[in-house]
């Protein structure tokens, strides 16, 4: 969260600062939608912006949940609209967990989200429809799911020198 939100890395108060935001955006989140707990909470599925980006309603109120510990590609790369119907047919119109693990500068809420017991991240990764975002994550299972896509060069990895999406975007801002 600290780097969505600007903080620098080395900062001292780094720490401090990120629990401190992330209890308040938990807070603020979890008083706005009645009933949800300020650390998971379960709905339905309404919409799927992209492969790693849905809606899920819960209690009357539509939640945007940005993926934690991956990043698809975006609309335009290779492989975005595969990433796109794997979620979709993975969670649309299934009651899905989200587990909150943080909230990004676009006012989306990061979570893990599963579906019938499967994490909706690591089934990305493992088809070689998402990175492991690294800069943000230090999940192992993600890492060495990306590895293992990586090596059988499914999905993604099957092109010769795939645009993490995070370079895609720095590059089509600076058009």
């Amino acid at each position: 969260m600290e780097k969505y939100l600007g903080n620098s890395e080395d900062s001292p108060a780094r720490g401090i600062r990120g629990r401190l935001l992330l209890v308040a955006a938990t807070l603020l989140v979890s008083s706005s939608v009645p009933g949800w707990t300020a650390e998971t909470f379960t709905g339905v599925v309404v919409g799927v912006s992209d492969g790693d980006t849905i809606s899920v309603i819960h209690e009357g109120q539509a939640v945007t949940v940005r993926l934690e510990g991956i990043d698809c590609p975006e609309r335009g790369q290779p492989h975005w609209q595969r990433a796109k119907e794997f979620t979709r047919d993975l969670v649309f119109h299934e009651d899905v967990v989200v587990e909150i693990r943080d909230g990004d500068r676009f006012g989306r809420v990061l979570g893990r989200v599963s579906v019938d017991d499967q994490d909706v991240s690591l089934a990305l990764v493992t088809a070689g429809l998402a990175w492991h975002y690294r800069e943000y994550s230090r999940d192992k299972a993600l890492a060495s799911a990306e590895l293992s896509a990586r090596t059988a060069k499914q999905g993604l990895w099957s092109e010769p020198d795939p645009t993490p999406p995070w370079d895609y975007r720095r590059e089509q801002a600076g058009r």
